[in-house]
């Protein structure tokens, strides 16, 4: 949603640019190109919205404005990171000192061809640190907006701004330096790295399976854990039920009629188990969160794809029609939807990489002719 936003505010201010024909037909190729590479992504996003009411499509599930205020960012947090093991904020020394030069970088902007990107970056550069503090009222920002939960999240697109900026600046400034000034920096640069390393923070023996391991949900899982922070991407009948997710066991339920249920076995999201003759239509709740993609057969002399619905407890359930026996087996593939969006993003994907080389040749090419 913010890379949406900063890349509309920099079309409008480009908007007379799009009176050449030439660049309007690159800004619809590359739109079509975002909207097919990314449909891995939004297309079974979608299909899920439209499928089933889950709690992250929920109105205001997903704007933690208690967390937002929480977790603003003090001033000198972008400027130092105390040695305590906590999490780093700082923006860098090269950002800070690129910066610093851009007073007496921007004047030479001025005549350059990029002076309105220049600007553009900075603007926005500025704008994106600056909600990330304690002192902007971020809690009184449009819902959509909010949904970014943590403020600091604003830096990722702050770095990327000010590199732009940074390297302008820097390349200006190089180019009045002689061989003896760039040396001199040089030296500079090394002996700080040398006294400023042991604030860097890092671990070096990182398993994310060690410090964070998934776990099942349980009574002693507690709100927060791995995989779902709050328990926001679970369907709505769960989340309502969660004593139920918390207590309940790891085999098949059945929640209507009659039958024998034998020989379970489940492996993540694979399971089989067998069931004897049924006399009268029977609703069985399998071990699975309720989730598009799951697929259900029964074989005996045949093999029957079984309709997949959700329970009342937001679990996959299925009915078995009556006088019916033998093994069901379920299997999680994902959907249609899925499979073919993931085909697209990688023909997009593909696409793209070949003009990108095609473009590559050809310049140089150009280069070596001219």
């Amino acid at each position: 949603m913010y890379t949406a936003i900063f890349a509309f505010v920099y079309t409008l201010i480009n908007i007379k640019k799009l009176k050449n024909k030439d660049i309007l037909k690159k800004l619809v190729v590359n739109l079509i190109f975002i909207i097919v590479i990314t449909s891995f992504f939004w297309a079974p996003l979608l299909e899920h919205e439209m499928s089933a009411d889950y709690e992250v499509f929920k109105s205001g599930r997903m704007e933690r404005t208690e967390v937002l205020k929480a977790f603003k960012l003090s001033i000198h947090e972008l400027l130092y990171s105390s040695n305590d093991g906590g999490m780093v904020y700082e923006m860098g020394i090269v950002t800070l000192i690129g910066l610093i030069l851009t007073p007496f970088a921007i004047k030479k902007v001025k005549k350059k061809r990029y002076f309105k990107l220049y600007i553009f970056m900075l603007i926005s550069g500025v704008l994106c640190t600056i909600m990330t503090l304690k002192i902007f009222p971020f809690e009184y920002m449009p819902s959509i907006l909010k949904m970014i939960q943590f403020t600091f999240r604003l830096l990722e697109f702050s770095g990327f701004f000010f590199a732009f900026v940074v390297a302008i600046n820097f390349g200006i400034l190089v180019k009045k330096l002689k061989i003896y000034d760039i040396s001199i920096l040089t030296l500079i640069l090394v002996i700080l790295t040398f006294v400023l390393i042991d604030k860097v923070h890092y671990l070096p023996n990182f398993d994310e399976n060690v410090l964070w391991p998934a776990v099942s949900v349980s009574k002693d899982t507690g709100r927060v854990h791995a995989g779902m922070a709050s328990f926001e991407y679970l369907p709505c009948k769960a989340f309502e039920n969660r004593s139920y997710i918390e207590n309940r066991d790891n085999t098949v339920h059945i929640l209507h009629g009659n039958t024998q249920i034998s020989n379970e076995y489940k492996n993540n999201t694979n399971m089989e188990f067998e069931i004897d003759y049924t006399l009268e239509n029977t609703t069985l709740e399998l071990p699975y969160i309720y989730y598009l993609g799951y697929n259900v057969y029964l074989q005996n002399d045949d093999r029957v794809k079984l309709e997949v619905f959700e329970s009342d407890n937001g679990f996959v359930s299925i009915t078995i029609p009556e006088f019916a026996q033998g093994k069901v087996v379920v299997k999680y593939t994902g959907t249609l939807v899925m499979k073919i969006s993931m085909v697209v993003s990688f023909i997009g994907f593909t696409i793209l990489l070949i003009l990108f080389a095609q473009f590559i040749t050809c310049a140089e090419l150009f280069k070596n002719k001219y």
